[in-house]
């Protein structure tokens, strides 16, 4: 397991082939918008995928760009388990999808929610800013799905402009916080009935003035 220290682990599965030119991303909460949100989750045999998040993960890897996954674990500084339990939990998740890697990267820390100026801890942009710079990201074209406020702040503190959030998870009860912070915030009910016509949209006007 790649650790940038005992608090902060990340993997990149797929390096990054835009050498020059920096590509967008598409940012992805785990708890609550991949697998169901179970409160400090640690069983591997308790992880559970989405209705429909495999086959979307299938279409978002046809648009040929980054799919990132941020993820607070908080379970770890608590010491509610150790970084061997967050990777059998993590493994359990791949092999949900049936082969393959759905992902270009995952990002994690183990912050205490106590912890509020850690880089790494949402809503700080530490992760998204490692990302950016590990596989030449462009923030501003990138969108995150998130969950929770934390999320969209911490998307939005790094220059993510397109925001999606989710009513799974802690989705219902943050809505109308997220509602009241970034009105213009695509809501779903799910990351399965995510569009992302705004990413599409950016992508194609890129691609005509190319």
């Amino acid at each position: 397991m790649p650790f940038l220290d005992e608090q902060r682990w990340y993997e990149i599965y797929d390096e990054p082939s835009h050498k020059t030119t920096k590509t967008p991303a598409i940012f992805l909460d785990r708890d609550g918008v991949i697998i169901l949100e179970k409160h400090y989750l640690q069983d591997p045999e308790g992880v559970e995928l989405y209705l429909g998040i495999v086959t979307k993960l299938k279409s978002l890897s046809q648009l040929k760009v980054p799919i990132v996954v941020v993820t607070n674990q908080s379970g770890i500084g608590q010491g509610f388990f150790g970084w061997a339990e967050y990777n059998l939990v993590h493994q359990r998740m791949l092999d949900l999808f049936g082969g393959g890697q759905p992902f270009t990267a995952v990002y994690a820390n183990a912050h205490h929610s106590a912890e509020t100026e850690a880089p790494w801890r949402k809503p700080n942009p530490g992760m998204f800013l490692q990302a950016a710079a590990d596989m030449n990201i462009c923030l501003e074209s990138s969108i995150m799905v998130g969950d929770k406020l934390i999320d969209l702040k911490a998307a939005t503190q790094a220059g993510v402009k397109h925001l999606v959030h989710v009513k799974t998870g802690h989705g219902a009860s943050e809505r109308s916080a997220v509602l009241k912070y970034y009105p213009q915030a695509e809501l779903v009910d799910s990351l399965a009935h995510a569009n992302f016509d705004c990413f599409r949209k950016s992508q194609k006007d890129g691609e005509d003035q190319a």
